[in-house]
Formats: structure tokens, C-alpha cells, sequence
């Protein structure tokens, strides 16, 4: 078998598998995604009151907090280091909000508002794990599928050289 058509076939299988592994990172972060909303539709309310707050615990690994407040808005999430309060870097979208708590560190839920709010929140040690996976599935998977096409391309090249010659 002529060169070319060897490093095509091989380009085409480096490209197939990173494409597979791409989309198998997207499946494990939706499904750790829907089982931990469904944990946090199934969780009971706290009701805080303005400038009162919620004691979340030490998370003992990385932990994932989702929550979602009655008006929707952000809360404050604090963690304390080495005496002080550090505010944490949330993400909100579709009225969830996602912090990552760090391990080791007390972590507090505050009503920075002027209302009496409701919250649903779940924290996950599990999930936070979950995207270590998803990371490595979905970076390797990209990876991979750049270095097929590049394999292709060279491929290709050899294959139409080879042809080019033989005529």
C-alpha cells in the first residue's frame, strides 16, 4: 500500500476518534449537569433574610454549589482564608448560578439584598470531580481531531504526489 494512502487512513482514524472523545466529554458534563439541576429541583428552600446568611460548610474536595434565589439574582458566596472573606466568582445563566468552592476553606451564602429571599442550593463534590474528566475528554478529543486533519492534509499530499508520479 502506497505511503500516502497509509497516512490518509491513518489521519482519518486520529481524526474519528477525536471527534468521539470530543463528544463524549459533552455527554459526561450534560448528564453530571441534568442529574445535579434534578438534585437541586428536589431540594428543600431556606428562606434569608436580608444581611443574614447561610453557613455551607468546609467542602472537604473542590465543590460545585449550585443554587438558584426566588427573584433570581446573585447571591454573595464567601469563603474564608486565613481569616478573611473572599468573595467567590460565580457564573449565572438561565437563572442557576455556579460557583467552584475551594477545599478547606469555610464557605458562606449571603443575602447582599434588600429583600427576604428563597434559595435551592446543592453542593457537589462529585460533579467538581466529574469535570476533571469532562476536561481531559474534551481537550484530548480537540487535540486529536487538529492532529488528524494535519495528518490528512499530509496524506493527501503524499497520496497525490505518489499518484502524480506513477502516470
Amino acid at each position: 500500500m502506497a505511503i500516502g494512502k497509509t497516512v490518509l487512513i491513518v489521519g482519518a482514524i486520529i481524526l474519528i476518534v477525536g471527534i468521539a472523545l470530543f463528544f463524549i466529554g459533552g455527554y459526561l458534563a450534560s448528564s453530571g449537569l441534568i442529574k445535579i439541576v434534578n438534585t437541586l429541583s428536589t431540594a428543600s428552600p431556606t428562606t434569608l433574610q436580608p444581611g443574614s446568611s447561610q453557613d455551607l460548610g468546609v467542602p472537604s474536595k473542590l465543590s460545585i454549589l449550585l443554587y438558584n434565589t426566588s427573584s433570581g439574582q446573585v447571591l454573595k458566596i464567601l469563603q474564608e482564608v486565613n481569616g478573611t472573606n473572599q468573595s467567590v466568582p460565580q457564573i449565572a445563566e438561565k437563572g442557576y448560578i455556579l460557583a467552584l468552592l475551594s477545599p478547606k476553606y469555610d464557605a458562606i451564602m449571603v443575602n447582599n439584598l434588600t429583600t427576604p429571599i428563597s434559595v435551592k442550593y446543592v453542593l457537589s463534590q462529585e460533579f467538581a470531580s466529574s469535570l476533571i474528566n469532562v476536561a481531559l475528554y474534551t481537550g484530548l478529543g480537540f487535540f486529536l481531531a487538529i492532529i488528524g486533519v494535519i495528518v490528512l492534509l499530509v496524506g493527501l499530499v503524499l497520496f497525490l504526489r505518489g499518484r502524480g508520479k506513477r502516470q
